[in-house]
């Protein structure tokens, strides 16, 4: 909704655009949208409602409240406490919520809820409770129907007993015995041939219920067909256990054997054998290994020389005992002394781990001439590559050498000296290396094709030289590095070599990018009382380029997500140090997103929002630009007198609007300000839409009264501008 001026003015602007010009109030205002409030809308009778009843599209009307119910279709005075009274199958009466009664037979089986087809209505779960549908296999076991034969009642004749019994295919009889008179001595047969039947229910088998009457010498046996017949014992499947010879058995002829006392296993060759051992002089066995055995007498025992190969650990004869300490067996069987001078190739490699050479306090030194350029004093290497190493906590198990030292001990596995200068040790208590400090033109940890190159120590800081110069010191809270230069920042991207930082002098830290200076720090420096400032050098030659460019999204910055509208895009404060608080923010520049946020050249809109501090306040916000326009901001006044019955009053203290009143004639209008301008009383302009006559506005810090030469006209607009100074 816009608001025009029926008057125009046709003065020119001036040439201080700081100042309102009369082309400020010739454009049309703008209303923003949600600004508009009950307060600020005319008034209306009690008991009415804002719509509209005439037809087509028009202008909002007040409703009185029998037009609202006209148009809701709501007849009556129906205030919803009324009494309400049921009456035919369903009783009742109540107001609000109340229970109601169903009459006796009055739900038929048509208002009954529908059912599936072969179903009894009635109730299968245990206890009482709401009816259920019973399907036609639970009604017969509620009936207890569930075991009688699905037969037609209309064709079977019924009987008191069961007058013939045919044949029992599957199950068990498990009714009364059945009494003999009821059985025929031909109905019961076995093998063929009827079963007598005695007096008291018996089965008697005869011999010629069997294929053959057998003998004394024979037993009854069974086959795979079922029926049973006489044979003789057969030994190997009819008879368990070993029987002896006199009774048909294999049997042990000559001699019987003692226990055991439970069931042993005792294997025996299969074939002919020589007793190893009878009590007499022991043979040479024919097989197997004589273990175990005590008691053997030397003078038994053939000392022949041992011919058939080297010893073993498993093959060693007899070991001769001898005194001569210090010397070995040779293979002749004689003692030999060792000679001097062996060198290690005479050493074969260890079948197994070593205890190693146990020198107590005295120590093994190996000392070497050296004679000529290629030849190393000791070398410990591979006759074949090592293959399967493996390692789950990082340390090899695999390893060349190894140096190590008892959990208790404080002897260093290792120190190594050059030139009778100590290089590093190995700390004995700790997992450490311990270096000696070294030097800028000598580090203790170099390059090997660069030995100006490389790491140093010096009081509590670790150094790195370069060229024979300190290039970076490590020290205990900081790090320093040499001053570089535009095209060699000191410390510098691993990517990007022309783009980090360096210090052009003793009072300045600079920025490259691309071998070009950016940004440049400065102040505090020298002891010249140089003032700090931030400086950004734009070193291009393209007009249009940013010496500062602020980017937002949300997301992260590898990978931004769109931002949404109202986000701060950048936000630059000004902060004053003031004491023990700290540093207090004076002023802030906000720069906002506005509109819809489009995937476009021109999809998104701009704020800025500029705030302040007035000291014993807090930072608000006193001017906006929006949509090229300014919009001001701050705390909104407040009608104190005068404006005639029920005037009204919008905006902020630097630019409002004051509607007269309907009621009443009104000269004058005083407005209060929401804040006071703490100096100086400042200036106000009236305009007004229809009364063109003369405006007199005194100010003083706190409010501005305006009066008119004649009266105001009931419901015109005064259009106020304030503006003060500090």
């Amino acid at each position: 909704m816009a608001i025009t001026h029926p008057f125009v003015s046709g003065i020119a602007d001036e040439a201080d655009a700081t100042l309102v010009q009369p082309s400020d109030w010739n454009d049309a205002h703008t209303i923003d949208a949600g600004t508009i409030t009950l307060a600020m809308q005319a008034s209306i009778a009690t008991a009415s409602f804002l719509g509209r009843n005439t037809a087509s599209t028009g202008v909002i009307e007040v409703l009185s409240v029998s037009t609202a119910k006209t148009l809701l279709n709501l007849t009556g005075t129906n205030s919803g406490d009324q009494t309400i009274t049921l009456t035919g199958d369903v009783t009742g009466s109540g107001t609000g919520s109340f229970a109601a009664t169903i009459a006796a037979q009055a739900v038929g089986v048509a208002k009954m809820t529908a059912t599936q087809t072969d179903v009894f209505f009635g109730r299968d779960t245990a206890g009482a409770g709401a009816g259920e549908e019973i399907s036609a296999a639970s009604a017969k076991t509620i009936l207890s129907l569930n075991l009688v034969e699905n037969t037609a009642l209309s064709t079977w004749a019924g009987s008191t007993a069961i007058t013939t019994l045919g044949t029992i295919v599957t199950g068990v009889w498990n009714g009364t015995a059945i009494a003999n008179a009821n059985l025929a001595n031909s109905s019961v047969t076995f093998n063929g041939t009827a079963v007598a039947l005695g007096a008291s229910g018996t089965l008697t088998l005869a011999s010629a219920n069997f294929a053959n009457q057998g003998t004394t010498t024979t037993v009854l046996h069974g086959n795979a067909a079922g029926n049973p017949s006489f044979g003789a014992v057969v030994l190997t499947s009819d008879v368990s256990g070993i029987l002896p010879t006199a009774n048909g058995g294999t049997g042990i002829a000559y001699f019987t054997a003692a226990g055991p006392t439970v069931a042993r296993v005792y294997t025996f060759p299969d074939a002919a054998a020589t007793i190893l051992y009878s009590g007499g002089a022991l043979g040479t066995p024919s097989s197997g290994t004589l273990t175990s055995c005590t008691g053997l007498p030397e003078a038994g025992l053939t000392l022949a020389d041992n011919t058939t190969g080297n010893f073993t650990t498993l093959l060693h004869g007899f070991v001769p005992k001898g005194t001569n300490v210090g010397n070995f067996l040779k293979d002749d069987g004689t003692w030999a002394a060792a000679s001097g001078g062996a060198t290690l190739d005479g050493i074969t490699a260890a079948t197994g781990d070593q205890t190693g050479i146990l020198s107590g306090d005295n120590y093994v030194k190996w000392k070497w001439a050296k004679t000529t350029n290629s030849e190393q004093a000791f070398e410990l290497t591979e006759s074949a590559a090592a293959t399967n190493g493996t390692s789950t906590s990082g340390i090899p198990n695999q390893v060349l050498l190894k140096l190590s030292t008892l959990a208790a001990s404080t002897m260093s596995p290792l120190q190594v000296y050059s030139r009778a200068a100590h290089v590093f040790s190995v700390s004995p208590s700790t997992a450490q290396m311990l270096f000696a400090d070294g030097t800028a033109s000598a580090p203790v940890l170099a390059r090997a094709g660069d030995t100006l190159f490389g790491f140093y120590f010096s009081g509590n800081s670790i150094n790195m030289g370069r060229n024979g110069s300190q290039w970076l010191h490590f020290e205990q809270n900081y790090i320093s590095a040499n001053d570089g230069t535009t095209t060699e920042p000191s410390i510098n991207s691993l990517s990007y070599t022309g783009s980090g930082f360096f210090w052009p002098d003793a009072n300045s830290v600079g920025i490259i990018n691309n071998s070009r200076e950016v940004v440049r720090f400065t102040g505090y420096g020298g002891g010249g009382g140089v003032s700090p400032y931030a400086q950004f050098v734009q070193g291009m030659a393209n007009s249009t380029a940013y010496a500062i460019n602020i980017r937002k999204a949300r997301g992260t910055p590898s990978v931004p997500t769109v931002i949404t509208t109202g986000d701060d895009l950048a936000v630059i404060g000004a902060f004053g140090y003031v004491g023990a608080t700290g540093y207090v923010e004076a002023c802030r520049l906000t720069m906002d997103s506005t509109g819809t946020i489009a995937n476009t050249a021109t999809g998104v809109g701009g704020i800025f929002r500029f705030s302040q501090m007035i000291v014993g306040t807090a930072i608000a916000e006193v001017l906006m630009i929006k949509d090229h326009h300014v919009v001001h901001e701050g705390t909104s006044p407040t009608i104190t007198a005068g404006g005639g019955t029920n005037p009204s009053i919008l905006g902020k203290d630097e630019a409002f609007e004051v509607t007269i009143g309907t009621g009443g004639v009104a000269t004058s209008v005083e407005v209060t300000f929401g804040h006071a301008f703490t100096t100086n009383a400042p200036i106000c302009v009236v305009m007004s839409d229809t009364d063109i006559v003369p405006f007199k506005c005194v100010t003083t810090t706190t409010k501005v009264t305006i009066t008119a030469t004649l009266a105001f006209t009931a419901g015109s607009i005064l259009h106020c501008v304030v503006r003060g100074w500090e």
